[in-house]
C-alpha cells in the first residue's frame, strides 16, 4: 500500500489523512486524496491491504478524471465509472506482474456492491455499467 501511496504522491497528488465516517476514502478537485486513519492503525478483517490499494487507487482515479473533465460535471455515476475502472485496470496492471491481491479483491466486493447496492446510488450505477463490460468479464474469468 505504501508503494501505491507514493506512487500517487509522485504524480503531483497530495495525500492527507483525515477521520471519515462514511468511507475509507476521498478525493477532492485534481490534487488531494484523504484517507481515513482507521486504514493505517487497526487491524481489519474486512479491508487488507490489497483491499486498501484498490481504494486509494479509486480515489486516484476521481483525481484523474477531474484532471482531464474539461469542464465540471454533476454526473456522479459518471466519476464513479472513471474511479472504478481506473481501479480494475491499476489492480489487472498488478496481476499481470505478479500480484493477482487487489483484482481478487476487486472481483469479490464489486459485485458484492452491485448485487446490495441501491439502484439509484452513482457507485451501483458506475458498476451496473462497468460489470457488463467484455473486459470485465474476461477478468472474472481470468482470477477469479
Amino acid at each position: 500500500m505504501w508503494r501505491t501511496i507514493e506512487r500517487v504522491t509522485q504524480q503531483n497528488v497530495d495525500v492527507f489523512i483525515e477521520v471519515n465516517k462514511k468511507s475509507m476514502g476521498k478525493a477532492q478537485g485534481k490534487n488531494t486524496i484523504y484517507l481515513a486513519p482507521k486504514m493505517f492503525v487497526r487491524k481489519m478483517e474486512t479491508h487488507p491491504e490489497d483491499r486498501l490499494v484498490v481504494v486509494v487507487m479509486h480515489e486516484y482515479g476521481h483525481i484523474l478524471y477531474n484532471r482531464m473533465a474539461v469542464q465540471k460535471t454533476r454526473n456522479k455515476a459518471k466519476h464513479e465509472y472513471a474511479a472504478f475502472k481506473y481501479s480494475v485496470e491499476y489492480a489487472l496492471n498488478m496481476a499481470e506482474n505478479g500480484d493477482t491481491g487487489p483484482i481478487k479483491q476487486l472481483i469479490k466486493y464489486l459485485l458484492i456492491r452491485v448485487t446490495k447496492g441501491k439502484n439509484s446510488d452513482p457507485h451501483t450505477i458506475a458498476l451496473n455499467k462497468l460489470t457488463k463490460e467484455q473486459f470485465w468479464k474476461d477478468t472474472v474469468e481470468n482470477y477469479q
